[in-house]
């Protein structure tokens, strides 16, 4: 599959096939459509050229030389060859443009705002390019050519690699690994600008490494920008998505959910819709789902996706179930109660 997302590089005959050359930040940005939205966050900015060059241009082409072609997901969205950079630089636009609507720093006076707020807004195209960059670390397998494999840790991928994602990955490690590759993307200046506002780097820090609850007006930004950029890749209305209550997706899916399991499903019966083990929830398909959905639509949410396989995406990219393998959602499960024995397929709801 990931060989069918990647094209072969023209730019050089050293990768063999299925091999990838890697590229340096700037030819990655140099597609119209990455440089037409590095020119929207220079635009939206107040920056003078060579501060925006040295403290956001920078650490973006860092940013892109490090994710090189990598996708954002295996099968949900941007997942394609370089998905991720375009992904991060979405993000980066849609965040800014939400945080035109707010006065930052938060409560602030109107002096320190106005001396402030470039900063604020950095700190919104910082958030885009980390809150999702662990994956290549903790999601990914980099192999090279050679045959060894590549942790970005250690750096830039050196020679043509290609990629494939890691079986049993876990969904949440990648937000408390974001934080190790801080200063490879950003770097020091940076790093110390943020710091020059400890609320903010404390609120931005917080943000990248998944305590979102602790990541104020970052993380919302953060959160809903992430929002707009997949929907606009899943086919759906970003400008919606902008306006959205934080996590209502989320939030509505797990409540739902749970009203659902105490109130109406029927839990370890035959004819059920799920089964309650000591490892975890496990919903009837497409029965439950479909059953999920329209409680959630009779409630007049419609942003929810209409397509079941695209709902279970977004239910496992909210950590709300487990998939099997490989991007699939659905585990074929066999239930025994005393004499009776039935094989279902099923949905898998960890623990929180």
């Amino acid at each position: 599959m990931l060989r069918r997302l990647f094209s072969r590089s023209t730019t050089t005959s050293q990768a063999s096939e299925g091999f990838h050359t890697p590229r340096s930040g700037k030819e990655l940005l140099a597609t119209p459509r990455r440089q037409s939205m590095v020119k929207m966050l220079w635009d939206t900015t107040s920056l003078t050229q060579p501060v925006f060059n040295e403290y956001l241009l920078a650490p973006i082409e860092r940013y892109a030389e490090l994710v090189q072609l990598l996708p954002a997901s295996e099968s949900h969205h941007h997942a394609y060859a370089g998905g991720m950079l375009d992904h991060a630089l979405e993000m980066a636009c849609y965040g800014l443009r939400l945080r035109q609507r707010h006065l930052l720093p938060p409560g602030a006076k109107p002096e320190d705002q106005s001396s402030t707020g470039e900063l604020w807004s950095a700190a919104i195209i910082y958030g885009a390019l980390m809150h999702d960059v662990a994956k290549v670390l903790v999601d990914i397998e980099i192999h090279l050519q050679d045959g060894s494999e590549w942790r970005v840790w250690h750096g830039v991928i050196p020679k043509p690699y290609r990629v494939r994602y890691r079986a049993n990955r876990e969904y949440h490690l990648h937000s408390a690994a974001n934080t190790l590759l801080g200063q490879q993307i950003l770097g020091g200046k940076v790093m110390d600008w943020l710091m020059s506002q400890p609320k903010l780097f404390s609120l931005f820090m917080y943000t990248i490494s998944g305590h979102t609850e602790r990541g104020g007006i970052i993380a919302e930004l953060i959160h809903q920008a992430d929002r707009a950029s997949v929907a606009k890749a899943l086919g759906g209305n970003p400008v919606q998505a902008l306006s959205a209550p934080i996590e209502s997706i989320q939030r509505k899916l797990a409540e739902g959910l749970r009203f659902l399991v105490k109130e109406q499903f029927k839990l370890n019966k035959r004819g059920g819709q799920a089964w309650l083990t000591d490892e975890a929830l496990w919903l009837v398909s497409p029965r439950a789902i479909n059953e999920l959905k329209a409680h959630i639509y009779a409630q007049g949410i419609k942003s929810i996706p209409v397509d079941l396989n695209r709902l279970q995406g977004e239910m496992h990219a909210h950590g709300i179930i487990e998939e099997v393998e490989d991007g699939k959602h659905v585990w074929t499960c066999n239930i025994t109660d005393g004499d009776w024995q039935q094989t279902f397929n099923m949905i898998k709801v960890p623990p929180p």
